[in-house]
């Protein structure tokens, strides 16, 4: 296997419409996130052949998690699902891969259907990381996302009838003490700490939350009393892109849920591209 690094460590349809339209576009053209666009639309594919048991087992990483909704092993807990007929339908709007063409992270708009024709019961975003193989086959490690309503055209764009959104690719070198020492800051925020300063965090990052639009503002939410890594964090041979992911509660009592945290190495300096988190606000 191509080795990446690992490391130890409620919205407006209308509003979104809007902020869509002011969004920069991807040139059309060849270009290095091509790859893992294709990879996700055979996944798409295999899922509505297949179900999403099998569908998903097609395309996860041996190594892969999947949120439920803390992160578990993927392989495992498909396994332990019956063979469905669910239906799902989801594509990236997002794409961006590490320069070293090892590491992938994607982010776009789903719907869920719980019959094959039957009406949709869930629409959200999802979160993926990719990981290329020796076999030169791209396969998910973690899938993760957050559920909430609909918003304009979403089941349209979730049927990949939409603009793919530019997303900046990472540029210069950037190191692993500054990787360690921003997610250790990002995780004290989360627990009421001091906020990343701005410059830690990039102008097209990603947040996802429970029950909310994804939005690239700051979100104001409960501290969480418990937050823990449960794995190596996972960076590019290149060592511009990265992620840390693992489980946290907002109080003592609350149930457990899962986070990732999502790096990218632009202009030399480490910054913040994704924030995923699936407990309810």
């Amino acid at each position: 296997m191509k080795a990446v690094v690992r490391i130890v460590l409620g919205v407006l349809p209308l509003a979104w419409l809007a902020a869509c339209a002011e969004l920069p576009l991807l040139k059309p053209g060849p270009s290095p996130i091509d790859p893992v666009i294709a990879a996700e639309r055979a996944f798409v594919r295999d899922v509505a052949e297949h179900g999403l048991r099998d569908g998903f087992l097609r395309h996860a990483a041996e190594d892969s998690v999947v949120f439920r909704p803390q992160p578990a092993p993927a392989i495992a807990s498909l396994r332990a699902q019956a063979s469905d007929r669910q239906r799902l339908d989801w594509t990236s709007e997002r794409v961006v891969i590490a320069s070293s063409g090892d590491l992938a992270f994607s982010t776009g708009p789903y719907v869920f259907a719980l019959k094959k024709d039957g009406p949709i019961s869930g629409t959200g975003h999802f979160f993926s990381v990719w990981r290329l193989g020796d076999d030169g086959k791209w396969r998910f490690l973690i899938d993760s996302g957050t559920n909430h309503p609909p918003m304009a055209e979403h089941e349209a764009r979730a049927r990949g009838r939409g603009p793919m959104l530019a997303w900046e690719l990472p540029s210069g070198k950037c190191t692993a003490d500054a990787l360690q020492a921003l997610e250790k800051a990002f995780l004290a925020e989360r627990r009421g700490g001091a906020p990343l300063p701005p410059e830690s965090v990039a102008e097209d990052v990603v947040r996802l939350r429970q029950g909310a639009a994804p939005t690239s503002a700051r979100i104001f939410e409960r501290s969480w009393t418990h937050a823990r890594i449960t794995a190596p964090g996972i960076v590019s041979r290149a060592f511009d892109l990265a992620v840390f992911y693992g489980e946290a509660r907002f109080t003592t009592n609350s149930p457990l849920f899962g986070f990732v945290h999502a790096w990218s190495c632009e202009g030399g300096r480490w910054r913040l591209k994704a924030d995923v988190a699936n407990g309810r606000l």
